[in-house]
């Protein structure tokens, strides 16, 4: 019998010579930390502006064009608040508003810290309805000093209607960081990841929450360009305080937005911006959310 013997395939080398390349480069950058113990990820960047973060918290924020009438902390699901109330400075404004607006923020508090579910954790606390929700591209210019060029950052907020039994807010919300801002957490983590491999640091953000007051049920399109110009002033006076390469500690924010109240109606969400009289309260800005009982 005879057998037909199938010539043998030639394969080349090149491609175990690769694979055995690579194994070699990453056993040469993998085998000294292993040994060491000292992982790129242990040793995280930190945030060189941790502290000015903290204290935006205790201290509120200097917005141009407007006058903090009163601000105080709030732990809203184990995260601290800073909520302040804001009237405008020039008449144009305050023509569309018959209260202040509400200023939130909550600042990075630690080098880990990360943006989480915030904007829940806001809906739950006021026990808002939602609707008529859009989202605003806006460009915001950067500050004229601390950073290294003229131009624009880019922001893409959350702008919706938020409303209960009390109070129609026109809501915006969104991320703040140097280079821009969005109101979704995964778009900062791909700025802080570039951020680490490209300059060796953490990117710092704070979550801005706007509580522009309408009317019950009212249209949100008529406070849209107030919005827009809020998110601008808003971006560029944390850029201004915070987010500048080299930024150091400034207390100038304390004592223009700080305010005492009585103990006889301690401050929350839900009682900070009562329209009753409540202790030494000096807003009269109707309720954000449904009003303690002991502000009633």
């Amino acid at each position: 019998m005879k057998f037909f013997h199938l010539p043998a395939t030639h394969r080349s080398p090149w491609p175990v010579f690769v694979v055995v390349f690579c194994l070699a480069i990453a056993a040469f950058a993998i085998l000294p930390n292993y040994f060491t113990g000292q992982w790129a990820w242990k040793n995280l960047p930190k945030v060189a502006n941790i502290d000015p973060l903290r204290e935006l918290s205790s201290q509120g924020l200097v917005v141009a064009g407007w006058q903090s009438t009163e601000q105080r902390v709030v732990d809203i699901s184990g995260h601290q608040w800073s909520i302040q109330a804001m009237l405008p400075a020039s008449q144009p404004a305050s023509d569309l508003l018959k209260s202040p607006v509400i200023l939130m923020l909550r600042p990075q508090s630690w080098h880990t810290d990360q943006p989480q579910m915030d904007w829940m954790d806001i809906h739950l606390y006021q026990n808002w309805r939602a609707d008529r929700q859009r989202r605003l591209q806006i460009s915001a210019p950067l500050p004229e000093s601390g950073f290294p060029s003229e131009g624009f950052v880019p922001i893409r907020v959350r702008f919706f209607r938020g409303w209960n039994l009390k109070q129609t807010y026109a809501v915006v919300q969104w991320y703040a960081w140097s280079s821009g801002g969005h109101f979704h957490p995964s778009v900062w983590f791909w700025a802080d990841q570039l951020s680490q491999l490209r300059d060796r640091h953490r990117m710092p953000w704070v979550a801005v929450s706007l509580l522009i007051p309408i009317e019950p049920l009212g249209d949100i399109e008529l406070v849209q360009s107030l919005a827009e110009s809020l998110i601008q002033s808003v971006q560029s006076a944390l850029m201004t305080t915070l987010f500048q390469a080299g930024v150091q500690t400034s207390h100038h924010a304390a004592s223009s937005t700080t305010f005492s109240m009585s103990m006889d109606c301690p401050i929350s969400p839900k009682a900070a911006f009562c329209n009753h009289s409540c202790g030494d309260a000096s807003l009269d800005a109707g309720e954000p959310v449904v009003t303690r009982t002991s502000c009633l």
